[in-house]
């Protein structure tokens, strides 16, 4: 990647009102600081879900708060309900408890645990199905109790986190 080059591109497309701010998708912190010699970035798109949170220890997440770059996140359902394994049926488990507790459904709650998260991940819901649609902007009413949040959190890793 040329930086300066990529620079020119997001200035003109800037310029002619195409585009408000620059993003990437999948760019690891290296990348990132590459484009950034030249450009800001606004956002990442990442992969982020229960399932698949390497981004909290990787330190993805952190270097995106540090540089002020909103975290998007695809997949944000995982496999929840696409694999049956230890790890997903731990956290179904946890789910159907907390489904009572906050008068929610599976999904949403999936949802607000992302969006709990001290980064401000956008989750990327990747629908276009008007039920789905409005069921996720549910889940963004939804206050899960930190301890809550970590119960899913160990559901998924299988362990104590604290």
């Amino acid at each position: 990647m040329h930086p300066t080059e990529i620079n020119e591109a997001i200035s003109i497309l800037q310029s002619e009102g195409k585009i408000k701010e620059f993003g990437v998708s999948n760019f690891m912190q290296s990348q990132i600081e590459l484009i950034e010699t030249a450009q800001k970035i606004a956002v990442n798109q990442i992969e982020f879900s229960l399932t698949e949170n390497s981004a909290m220890v990787n330190g993805s997440l952190d270097a995106m708060q540090i540089n002020a770059i909103t975290p998007m996140c695809w997949s944000p359902i995982g496999t929840v309900f696409k694999e049956e394994t230890a790890q997903t049926i731990r956290i179904r488990t946890v789910l159907k408890k907390l489904c009572k507790k906050h008068n929610a459904t599976e999904d949403q709650l999936l949802l607000a645990w992302i969006c709990k998260h001290p980064a401000k991940i956008h989750p990327v819901i990747g629908t276009t199905n008007k039920n789905r649609i409005q069921n996720a902007q549910k889940a963004t009413k939804i206050e899960l109790e930190l301890e809550d949040w970590f119960e899913l959190l160990e559901a998924s890793q299988g362990h104590a986190v604290a």
